[in-house]
């Protein structure tokens, strides 16, 4: 796997919600943006026109927008709402997963 990553407006194309994993560590420069460590797993959200992704990050349960480039979708979850406040199951969790 390459140390580079990807220019960050290059955008994650998929249906939403997924299930995706990190490529790249990423550090933020604002406070609504996500760190990310390589082979996070995320819960995906949403994805920006500019091609950024809001997501939840299994491993530190924070939230916040990534560089659609830096993740790559593992599985996406047929008809799921996604993680909500409150101690719902993430992604990962869910048994409805479609290949």
């Amino acid at each position: 796997m390459s140390t580079t990553p990807p220019p960050t407006s290059s955008p994650l194309a998929s249906p939403l919600p997924a299930k995706a994993k990190a490529n790249y560590p990423f550090t933020p420069s604002r406070p609504s943006e996500l760190t990310l460590r390589e082979n996070d797993q995320l819960d995906v959200f949403d994805i920006s026109e500019k091609g950024w992704a809001y997501g939840w990050c299994v491993a530190s349960g924070q939230s916040g927008w990534i560089p659609g480039s830096y993740v790559e979708v593992v599985e996406v979850v047929e008809g799921g709402s996604g993680r909500v406040e409150g101690g719902e199951r993430t992604l990962w969790e869910s048994e409805e997963i479609k290949k």
